[in-house]
């Protein structure tokens, strides 16, 4: 009797391979690549310092006269602008490397959960707190500098473990309050003169706003529906039995959403009981 070798599988036809790389899922990514969060966050990051430090070199170039003409000034309605142009600008370049530091280590963390989310962070961040700090600062002061979006950063970042309450989200927070809890302290109360702690102060706290409106929208799960006793069916006519019971109907299976959560459950066919 002759062995007989196994043949060889035929190889994937060009529509198999096609199909697979449409399903493909969207993680699966090289962690390497600048397609990656990682990559996202970081190419993103990048693009924030290298504009920041070419609107300082313009700034000094200038001698610095920007800040004063697009700067925060505490309740002056011909200052509103710098609500918006004054994270961009800083007093020196010792002002922008603490500032800028602090920035690409926040930013590129809270950049891991999404570009678009990040950017709607900072915006929220940017308006609201820098609206805030307009209207609480003394009169006739002038603040400038990307520290009330590093604050902001830093309470988004604190308070999103609250929020979401899943577990890397807390590891998240306890990390960054642990590493930045004496400088968000020590930021937020009145200690040096030329120190703007009141932009501080509502920079964090947009920041625990943004964490509220970008959370995760969960939807309510139910309990799995399944079917009760149908109502009897008229007996027949040969015998004149009773009819018997309608074979039970099983849940549909839950409908899993985009954000991990569970949808409803479908609803049963008339005549059936939900429980």
């Amino acid at each position: 009797m002759r062995s007989v070798g196994s043949s060889p599988l035929p190889d994937s036809s060009p529509s198999d391979k096609a199909t697979q790389e449409s399903t493909r899922a969207p993680h699966d990514w090289d962690i390497g690549s600048l397609r990656s969060p990682l990559g996202k966050s970081a190419t993103t990051m990048l693009a924030v310092l290298v504009l920041l430090w070419a609107v300082d070199v313009a700034n000094a170039l200038g001698d610095r006269r920007w800040n004063f003409e697009f700067g925060i000034v505490g309740r002056d309605p011909g200052h509103l602008l710098g609500i918006v142009t004054a994270p961009f600008l800083h007093g020196n370049i010792e002002h922008l490397v603490a500032n800028g530091s602090a920035l690409f280590t926040l930013g590129l963390i809270a950049g891991l959960y999404g570009i678009w989310r990040f950017l709607g962070v900072v915006l929220v961040v940017v308006l609201l707190g820098g609206l805030v700090a307009w209207v609480f600062a003394p009169e006739g002061t002038v603040s400038v500098g990307a520290s009330g979006v590093v604050f902001g950063l830093l309470g988004y970042l604190v308070a999103r473990g609250f929020v979401e309450r899943r577990p890397l989200d807390i590891v998240i927070s306890l990390g960054v309050g642990v590493a930045f809890g004496y400088h968000i302290v020590s930021g937020v109360v009145p200690t040096e003169a030329r120190v703007a702690w009141w932009a501080h102060l509502t920079g964090f706290l947009a920041g625990i706003v943004a964490a509220w409106l970008f959370r995760r929208r969960r939807k309510p799960a139910t309990a799995d529906t399944t079917s009760g006793a149908a109502p009897p069916a008229a007996g027949s006519a040969a015998g004149g039995s009773a009819a018997g019971e309608s074979p039970a109907v099983g849940s549909a299976p839950p409908v899993g959403s985009e954000t991990g959560t569970v949808d409803s459950a479908v609803d049963a066919p008339p005549g059936t009981d939900s429980r």
